[in-house]
């Protein structure tokens, strides 16, 4: 029930994301330089951001322990803006996620983070296809860790949520509603 929920909300806002910038023009096989480095930028400030709040909000849950900060790989990405020309990547803003968070904001955070690194083996397959030579050691680092969807849906499962989730669809809206404003 839980991930109907996140899906049903995050669906649209990531087809209308996926309109632009990397996604449409891996779709149109349009690829520059600039539209990979702008999509590193995105994912830097987003990732940082979704990190931080959680580390300091849920620090001691299982969610962020399992899901989110396994794959804090920023030293690779900062590595990558840098080799494309961003002499000053630390400081890029992290977003500005939405304040107002529950026990339950952790659901669509370690949601939406996962399942953006799960979404980045599309850009791998693509680069490596395509043989461009960018920088990518974080990409490649995400890619190469283990696929832990499986189990977070176990861990969703598991969890004790109320049947009322409008906390947790609010908060999951809120979410990709600034992501969306920050990325299009």
């Amino acid at each position: 029930m839980i991930l109907k929920t996140l899906r049903g909300i995050s669906k649209p806002i990531h087809d209308r994301i996926d309109r632009h910038g990397l996604s449409q023009a891996i779709k149109n096989n349009t690829v520059t330089r600039q539209d990979y480095y702008q999509w590193l930028i995105n994912t830097y400030r987003i990732n940082i951001g979704i990190n931080e709040m959680a580390a300091e909000k849920f620090n001691d849950d299982h969610l962020y322990q399992e899901y989110i900060k396994p794959f804090d790989h920023f030293d690779l990405l900062k590595k990558d803006l840098i080799a494309l020309g961003n002499d000053n990547v630390d400081a890029l803003p992290a977003i500005h996620l939405p304040s107002q968070i529950d026990k339950y904001s952790i659901i669509p955070l370690s949601y939406t983070y996962l399942g953006s690194h799960m979404g980045m083996k599309i850009i791998t397959d693509y680069l490596m296809k395509e043989k461009l030579s960018w920088s990518n050691e974080y990409l490649l680092a995400i890619v190469n860790y283990p696929n832990k969807w499986s189990a977070y849906v176990r861990d969703l499962q598991r969890l004790d949520i109320p049947d009322d989730m409008s906390s947790i669809a609010e908060y999951t809206l809120q979410l990709w509603n600034t992501i969306e404003s920050e990325i299009i």
